[in-house]
């Protein structure tokens, strides 16, 4: 699985140490690949927040599409609502690398070691987290939407080829997005629009397919929020063809997908995985710090061991570690070269032909495409 170079990349930017290329935006971020000047790669990207006029112009077709009855005004308050409620998603990305879900290395190393340019400035108000933009960076890898292009139309023998180790990896493939989203329930964080194209994928040293979250711009933090989300098995909605704010998942897929999510994403499931390791690390701290208290001979320290352990509920939540602050020293030059790049809308990512044509025969006749599982019993 090779991730593009610079050379492929049709709209690039020169900085002043690195290279810029564009690989893609969805509607909260555009994702630049950096480069040395030399055009070797450093793993990374860099992710610049797209602005009110951006963000608009990204929902705004699918925002259309989905409510064909809806004109004038009346949409035009829809298409205002909706670029704020996603801008306040943006604003909320911190989130994930603040207090334990940054310390914690599982949970970095999922996020493809997500790390913020700079300290968020907090709002002052109650309604969001954060308030002026951040730029992040994170690893470089493949999409999990260019990665499954080729399994589209594999009806058709002379289009694609399957054998079993490939088999074997897409249902690999389909377990670990089940995995990650249980993996940060136990944080306390709920993913609520189930997009595949959310996720990357890499292959590791030992060879092995790996999956790990590239966008989890659009998450929640409430329980009761997250049981009613599951009850409309959002996930579906990858394999609707008309459900256009969505990438198309290849038919092959359908079936094993929507049955692994429907067996793991339960509210039973949520409620027994939610928080699991954020309160076995508060409770882990909170024997440490008590044992420090009874143990000193400091008064002074007794009583700073003493408030710290009953201020763990927020500080474990709070604060940025050195780890989660980036370290490959973007000059604040290039910053602004990619915060004012609008050049990048030339290279807008459409939708392969086979997507489209899948999409297309999914809604005439339904999937007629083999299953996996089918693949497997050898009927294929």
């Amino acid at each position: 699985m090779v991730v593009r170079q610079l050379s492929d990349i049709a709209h690039t930017l020169d900085g002043t140490y690195y290279k810029y290329g564009f690989v893609g935006s969805g509607a909260q971020f555009r994702v630049y690949a950096v480069f040395t000047n030399s055009g070797k790669s450093t793993g990374r990207v860099i992710k610049v927040p797209l602005d009110y006029d951006e963000t608009q112009r990204a929902i705004l077709e699918p925002l259309r599409l989905l409510n064909p009855t809806v004109h004038g005004e009346a949409f035009e308050d829809l298409a205002e609502r909706r670029t704020r409620e996603v801008m306040g998603f943006t604003h909320e990305t911190p989130r994930l690398t603040q207090g334990i879900m940054g310390t914690n290395k599982t949970i970095r190393e999922a996020l493809g070691n997500l790390r913020i340019l700079q300290t968020p400035v907090a709002s002052p108000t109650s309604e969001r987290l954060y308030q002026l933009p951040t730029l992040f960076t994170q690893d470089y890898v493949l999409t999990l939407d260019e990665y499954l292009q080729k399994f589209r139309l594999a009806d058709n023998p002379y289009a694609r080829t399957l054998d079993m180790p490939t088999i074997r990896q897409l249902k690999r493939v389909i377990d670990q997005v089940v995995q990650l989203n249980i993996a940060i329930w136990e944080f306390g964080i709920f993913e609520f629009v189930f997009k595949p194209e959310n996720f990357g994928i890499r292959t590791t040293s030992r060879g092995d397919i790996e999956l790990l979250w590239i966008d989890l711009a659009e998450h929640i933090t409430e329980l009761k929020e997250a049981e009613s989300i599951l009850a409309e098995r959002r996930w579906r909605h990858a394999t609707m063809p008309h459900k256009i704010d969505y990438q198309f998942m290849p038919t092959i897929l359908h079936e094993e997908y929507i049955a692994a999510c429907d067996k793991a994403f339960t509210v039973e499931t949520l409620r027994k995985h939610w928080l699991l390791k954020y309160n076995r690390t508060q409770r882990l701290q909170s024997t440490v710090l008590q044992v420090k208290e009874f143990m000193t001979r400091n008064d002074k320290a007794a009583v700073k061991y003493w408030i710290n352990r009953h201020t763990l509920p927020n500080t474990l939540r709070s604060g940025f570690s050195e780890m989660v602050i980036d370290d490959m020293q973007i000059p604040a030059e290039d910053i602004e070269l990619l915060m004012n790049d609008r050049q990048y809308t030339l290279s807008d990512a459409q939708p392969s032909p086979e997507e489209k044509l899948e999409r297309s025969r999914f809604t005439t006749t339904g999937s007629s495409t083999p299953s996996v599982a089918t693949v497997i019993k050898g009927k294929f």
